[in-house]
């Protein structure tokens, strides 16, 4: 296959409204994120030692950094850390969690990385390590590039392989996705684009347990926002979930797979 059939295949070209949209949920996810005890910090740290990577002296651009649990722990051994995220209620917390810890060598910008200007921001070939770590952020070519357009060294990007949870089911109920597509293909689409780019990635694989709680109200407020529901698919929406619901109440504990790419932007 040549390198527009990946890419056309992968392509999510995000518009202003659809980027609106996603700032509007994540913040309303930011509080859940921040007190959660699970983070992929120990994956990036163990891919890390796998490349026997030398972090003294060495700088991270975190996109996609969430509450900045990451980056925060990152700052302790990097020289400098830099965490961008869409959600401006993630950005404040992350700013919180850093203070917390007095971490002077860390910062964070509220921003979508589709609209970063790297140039603006002096962030070409600027950091050594640059992660996508299980961000819609890097959702088409443009901006993997930009990714590896931020990074002089290494770039590690992460995504769901296989996750069977309450969203996929209700996008199926919707017709919004047909079974057996969830997720499925951005690990497999990007490793191409970079093959054909003349990057060699390198791929990892881990599971990971998830459980989650909302209440119905909650739920419907959030999928609905997130898929973008227009007012008929959110009645149906709402008829599922109240179906899934025990006193109101939905409980999803599921196993997911997530797969890792490392690749060095030095060809």
């Amino acid at each position: 296959m040549k390198i527009d059939e990946f890419i056309d295949a992968w392509e999510k070209i995000p518009t202003d409204e659809s980027l609106e949209n996603t700032r509007i949920y994540w913040n309303m996810r930011a509080s859940e994120f921040n007190e959660q005890n699970r983070d992929n910090c120990g994956e990036i740290q163990d891919l890390l030692d796998q490349q026997n990577y030398k972090v003294e002296g060495k700088s991270m651009l975190d996109i996609g950094c969430g509450p900045g649990k990451c980056a925060v722990r990152f700052s302790r051994d990097f020289k400098y850390v830099t965490g961008v995220d869409i959600s401006d209620q993630m950005i404040a917390y992350a700013k919180e969690n850093a203070e917390e810890e007095s971490r002077k060598n860390v910062e964070f910008h509220a921003m979508a990385w589709e609209k970063a200007d790297l140039e603006a921001l002096n962030w070409e070939d600027r950091f050594d390590v640059v992660v996508g770590s299980m961000t819609p952020a890097i959702s088409n070519v443009n901006a993997l590039k930009k990714m590896c357009r931020a990074s002089k060294d290494l770039c590690m990007l992460s995504s769901f392989v296989h996750r069977r949870d309450l969203k996929v089911e209700l996008e199926e109920h919707l017709g919004l996705s047909k079974p057996g597509q969830e997720y499925r293909n951005k690990v497999y689409l990007v490793f191409n684009i970079l093959w054909l780019m003349g990057y060699h990635p390198q791929v990892w694989y881990t599971d990971v347990g998830i459980r989650r709680e909302y209440t119905l109200e909650k739920a419907h407020r959030l999928y609905s926002q997130q898929l973008e529901l227009n007012q008929t698919q959110k009645k149906k929406a709402k008829t599922f979930l109240e179906s899934r619901a025990v006193d109101d109440i939905l409980h999803q504990e599921y196993t997911a797979k997530i797969g890792w790419l490392v690749w060095s932007v030095k060809k």
